[in-house]
């Protein structure tokens, strides 16, 4: 790294999700570890409550659409100009704060954490492009994104990817139900995460009795959001409905023989990482953005199209694979260290001269 003084730089995430919390988090850690940046970061108690002692925080009230968080997040944006503001997230008021900030001199760095909204948000989607043009710098986890952004925004881009999700040295036991409830299953393939219709949960309803045939039991765990009635999840497979703690998804994760995504898209998956962070493989759509982290028989397996051939297919390679599970999970944690991911977004700062105005 060139010998600059160290970089005022304030990450901002005003998501209440857990996910994304937590990305930040350790983005914030592996940064402040650096020494190359006095770091600030303004986010929710949940979030701040991962930081190191090195990184400085900002709270923001939950409740994204309370005038007290409204006052926050100008507060957090319209710093001194030397700041570097980091923005997590697509929230419309946000980016619009930050868009002005951008125009009129601050520098600004953004990560949508996805191209294409998982929901239907059609405002933000008629009006991104201009938004994002406000903005130095747009974090993209992976090449297949950049393929859906307007050619003249495509210099602004890095292609920075998502870190290790392995659980810290201070993780807490998972809770006594779930550990009991996975010491029941036997072997198990696990679908994680909000269950929504791009995520093809209803796929694996239809063909449970396959995960039968091959002696697995299929698992889902999350809060359901899609069209797929809940009795019917169910009726197919032990189903944890709702939020769990972080330590109780991570047990469930860890224990599995797989996770599946059978997703129509994906920009870049934590659940992915954090499966293969714990050496539990992933079973996954073969789209753009899965194939840039999954190789067959090594880390996981494509499933060629949502049919019940491909995924019987699916089952069968895991059934007969031979994976060094703790092999698997070192060598994603060091392909995909937060410090070599934190080293890479200042190196991209100093390539735009982001750190030098």
């Amino acid at each position: 790294m060139p010998d600059t003084p160290a970089l005022e730089y304030r990450l901002i995430c005003v998501s209440e999700s857990r996910g994304l919390q937590r990305y930040t988090a350790r983005l914030a850690n592996a940064l402040a570890g650096t020494g190359e940046v006095h770091l600030s970061v303004a986010g929710q108690e949940p979030l701040l409550a991962l930081l190191e002692p090195k990184a400085n925080s900002l709270a923001l009230p939950s409740g994204r659409r309370s005038m007290r968080t409204l006052v926050s997040i100008v507060q957090a944006i319209f710093t001194r100009r030397s700041t570097v503001l980091h923005y997590q997230g697509i929230n419309l008021v946000t980016l619009f704060l930050l868009a002005i900030a951008g125009r009129i001199g601050w520098r600004v760095v953004f990560t949508p954490h996805n191209v294409q909204t998982h929901f239907r948000n059609r405002i933000y989607n008629a009006i991104k492009w201009p938004l994002w043009r406000s903005f130095n710098m747009i974090i993209l986890h992976t090449k297949a994104e950049l393929d859906r952004v307007p050619e003249d925004l495509r210099p602004r881009v890095a292609i920075i990817p998502h870190g290790e999700y392995a659980p810290g040295t201070t993780s807490s036991a998972a809770s006594e139900p779930i550990t009991r409830a996975v010491a029941d299953l036997g072997d198990y393939i696990l679908a994680p995460g909000f269950i929504r219709d791009d995520k093809n949960l209803d796929y694996l309803v239809e063909n449970a009795d396959l995960f039968t045939r091959y002696e697995f039991s299929l698992v889902v765990a999350g809060r359901n959001q899609s069209s797929l009635p809940d009795a019917k999840i169910a009726a197919a497979a032990t189903y944890f409905d709702g939020f769990l703690p972080d330590t109780d998804l991570e047990h469930l994760i860890a224990h599995a023989s797989a996770v599946i995504l059978p997703y129509d898209k994906v920009s870049e998956s934590g659940i992915l990482h954090q499966a293969l962070s714990v050496g539990t493989p992933v079973i996954a759509s073969d789209i753009p953005g899965f194939k840039e982290r999954l190789r067959e028989n090594e880390n996981g397996w494509f499933l060629e199209g949502l049919t019940p051939q491909a995924l019987d297919s699916a089952l069968g390679k895991i059934k007969s694979a031979d994976i060094d599970r703790a092999e698997l999970a070192n060598r994603h944690r060091e392909a995909y260290s937060w410090s070599a991911i934190a080293s890479a977004l200042l190196e991209e700062l100093d390539a735009r001269r982001l750190r030098h105005q």
